[in-house]
């Protein structure tokens, strides 16, 4: 049993095509062999691929030229007989995106795990900017750079399996790819009623992820606003802490001096009368019995 790696890129030029790739990563479009009780699972990217897209080049000011490539279209996968097991395509899933994030970096905008076919594999999208801000499909995917990709993938999938082998990568498979948009193209061209379908789909997902987008910038905000309030109350609260502690000292020092007023209230009056010059009552009182007793004497 000879076990392969499998990448393949596609350029897409025009947002036909990439509303098209869009269709069918997010199975918008019925696909043939596709199992539609599996689920697939999203690994990057906001949902829309062409939003994704259009937001990369904004954010950096790239106007598109005329037949220049909008972004490459990567599929990702193995010999189906590596797929024996969920933790073979875990382990696949992890390491494959692990390769597309090292490799593209932010270029990389989506990347969907089908797992609703025969053999579980990854569409990747890759907006070729190059590292001045150009747009250049022709610099970052070439004759020179495709086979250091293809090893690099290799390396990377030797990780998880070490008999595996490098996949030239025949061009027969790259004609499938396109091959196959040009049909979906064609048919959708030719189906007035599901071309509009399509587009209807299409801006409801942008409606629901603009307000999904809205909500999550509206909780941001109040999970900001929360947070410097609950700071305020922190330092409120300390401050109470240190006014009653305060209070309680000015409270204690003013008790303490009352008392000792009170104590030498009359001194004025009676300086003699200090608690210093009170006599000792126990001798007083055995002085004045003695004095009693004289009296009755006499």
């Amino acid at each position: 049993m000879e076990l392969k790696t499998i990448l393949r890129f596609e350029k897409i030029k025009d947002y036909n095509n990439l509303n098209l790739s869009n269709a069918h990563v997010y199975r918008y479009l019925e696909t043939p062999n596709a199992n539609s009780k599996i689920s697939n699972k999203k690994l990057l990217g906001s949902g829309n691929i062409v939003r994704d897209v259009k937001r990369k080049l904004e954010n950096n000011n790239i106007t598109p030229r005329k037949n220049s490539v909008l972004c490459i279209e990567a599929v990702l996968s193995l010999s189906p007989d590596f797929f024996q097991s969920n933790t073979n395509t875990k382990d696949f899933a992890i390491n494959a995106c692990k390769w597309l994030i090292n490799e593209f970096g932010d270029n990389l905008v989506s990347a969907v795990l089908h797992l609703d076919e025969k053999t579980p594999h990854i569409h990747a999208h890759i907006v070729p900017m190059t590292n001045d801000g150009r747009l250049s499909a022709r610099e970052l995917f070439n004759k020179s750079t495709l086979p250091d990709y293809q090893k690099s993938y290799l390396n990377k999938m030797k990780k998880i399996e070490p008999k595996l082998k490098y996949n030239q990568g025949s061009k027969a498979e790259h004609t499938k790819l396109k091959n196959y948009y040009s049909m979906v193209n064609k048919e959708i061209e030719d189906n007035k009623d599901l071309k509009d379908n399509v587009f209807k789909l299409e801006n409801e997902l942008e409606e629901k992820e603009d307000q999904i987008f809205f909500m999550v910038n509206k909780v941001k905000k109040l999970e900001r606003k929360i947070k410097l309030q609950n700071s305020e109350i922190s330092k409120l609260k300390k401050f109470i802490g240190q006014l009653k502690e305060e209070i309680k000292n000015i409270y204690n020092s003013s008790k303490q001096e009352k008392e000792f007023e009170q104590e030498y209230e009359y001194q004025h009056i009676f300086p003699e009368l200090n608690p210093n010059n009170f006599p000792d009552s126990s001798e007083y009182n055995e002085q004045d019995k003695k004095k009693r007793k004289n009296r009755f004497k006499r």
